[in-house]
């Protein structure tokens, strides 16, 4: 939810309801929205890189653009190998 769409939010319960209850009400919303985003992030894995793994990661020709032009039917398997290393699993 984006600040403004809140502030949208806490201005309709602010007008309708009383301050108690309008602040019950975003609290509501708001650990709704936390359980939502805990349950969407769940479902996935994530990695976190240093600068030296990304650039292993990120690399086109970890090899060098020499052995990517001469055996380009190589470059899918070197990039996977270079994010093997990038994430120490060899």
């Amino acid at each position: 939810m984006s600040a403004l769409h809140a502030e949208r939010l806490l201005l309709l319960f602010s007008s309708s309801l009383s301050i108690e209850a309008a602040q019950e009400s975003m609290g509501d919303a708001v650990s709704r929205t936390v359980g939502i985003i805990e349950d969407e992030l769940s479902l996935g894995t994530f990695l976190t890189l240093d600068p030296s793994e990304a650039e292993a990661w990120n690399r086109r020709h970890p090899l060098g653009d020499h052995v990517s032009d001469s055996f380009p039917s190589t470059d899918f398997e070197l990039v996977e190998s270079s994010k093997c290393f990038a994430v120490g699993r060899y």
